[in-house]
C-alpha cells in the first residue's frame, strides 16, 4: 500500500468515526471539547500533536497533482492549525469555543462524516 492510500484510509476511519460520534452524541462531545479547552495541559498537547501529524504528512507526502493532493492539503492545513494554536492559543481557543456553542454542531459532525466518505472513496476506490 502506498503512502497516499494509507493516510487516506487512516483519515477516512477517523473522520467517519468522529463525524458519526458528533452527530449521535453531540451533547457529550460538545462538553468534552469545552473541558479540553479549559484544561491547559490538553490545550498545549493537542496543538503539538496536530503539528506533528501535519508536518509528518507533508514531510512524507508532498504531492501537488491529481487527487493525492487531498493528503498534502490535509497535511498543510493540520500543520498551519497546529502552529496557529501554539502561537495564538487564546485566540484559537476563543474561535473554537464559539464554534462549540453554535447550534449547528451537528453540521460540523455531518461535514466530518462527509469528509470521511470522500477520503474513503479515494482510499479504496482507486
Amino acid at each position: 500500500m502506498d503512502t497516499t492510500a494509507f493516510v487516506l484510509r487512516l483519515l477516512a476511519v477517523v473522520y467517519l468515526a468522529v463525524g458519526l460520534g458528533m452527530i449521535v452524541s453531540a451533547d457529550y462531545y460538545r462538553q468534552v471539547f469545552q473541558k479540553a479547552f479549559k484544561n491547559h495541559t490538553m490545550a498545549y498537547f493537542a496543538p503539538v500533536i496536530t503539528l506533528v501529524i501535519g508536518f509528518s504528512i507533508v514531510s512524507f507526502h508532498n504531492v501537488w497533482s491529481g487527487w493525492p493532493v487531498l493528503v498534502t492539503l490535509f497535511g498543510w492545513i493540520a500543520t498551519l492549525k497546529g502552529l496557529s494554536m501554539i502561537i495564538f492559543p487564546e485566540k484559537m481557543a476563543k474561535i473554537s469555543m464559539e464554534v462549540l456553542t453554535k447550534k449547528n454542531f451537528y453540521g460540523y459532525g455531518a461535514f466530518a462524516f462527509l469528509l470521511g466518505l470522500v477520503f474513503a472513496y479515494f482510499a479504496w476506490a482507486s
